[in-house]
């Protein structure tokens, strides 16, 4: 957590700009985000699709623009 190359950001990872402004000069992402648990799955089918797959499919396809070296995904059982 203290790791002088380490930041932790905390955002709606849906807004481009923000991922855009976050990927800049950035070598490795570790993905965190995501509504999980069957309950809150079933709450917004749409809303869920939106944030698990199409925010994060659009992470991926920034952080290979931006040249990101690794990006790691940190899966749930309800993605």
């Amino acid at each position: 957590m203290h790791h002088p190359s380490l930041e932790i950001v905390q955002d709606d990872f849906r807004q481009i700009d923000h991922v855009v402004e976050t990927m800049q000069e950035v070598e490795d992402v570790i993905h965190f985000g995501a509504l999980v648990g069957d309950q809150a799955c079933a709450l917004d089918k749409e809303l869920i699709i939106e944030i698990n797959l199409m925010a994060t499919r659009m992470i991926a396809e920034v952080a290979k623009k931006y040249g990101v070296e690794r990006l790691i995904f940190a899966c749930t059982c309800a993605v």
